[in-house]
């Protein structure tokens, strides 16, 4: 992947990777004969809508962006971070009860990130 880095923007790969799955995405609803959401329904469309810009263009253009400075395994080790800013967000924001299991396993889980990035090399000029 750093070999791609070098070569081509974010942006660039953002847009083929985001263009292919969108295509890929579109594909298996047909083949699946999934419905759309009805039109004038609006949830389920602001729904789809905040996964796209939020999920997709600032999270996992963000992972994309972050290529540049740490390694593909790093960035992927990283993105386990994932469920466990979710399970954060859903106890600050909708009150979601957090087992002392998921709390344990959080906490796990920060200190092996936090350990992989201690060793990872950073690369500030991005070369």
């Amino acid at each position: 992947m750093r070999e791609v880095r070098t070569e081509l923007d974010t942006l660039t790969i953002v847009r083929h990777t985001f263009g292919w799955a969108a295509v890929a995405l579109v594909l298996a609803a047909l083949l699946a004969r999934q419905p759309l959401p009805p039109l004038t329904d609006v949830r389920p469309w602001l729904g789809i809508l905040a996964m796209a810009l939020v999920s997709q263009l600032l999270g996992h253009t963000a992972l994309n962006a972050s290529l540049r400075w740490f390694s593909p395994s790093a960035v992927a080790f990283a993105n386990l971070l994932e469920p466990l800013i979710a399970a954060a967000l859903a106890f600050a924001l909708f009150g979601e009860g957090l087992p002392a299991t998921a709390v344990i396993g959080g906490l796990i889980l920060l200190a092996s990130v936090g350990m992989v990035m201690k060793e990872e090399r950073f690369d500030l000029d991005g070369t």
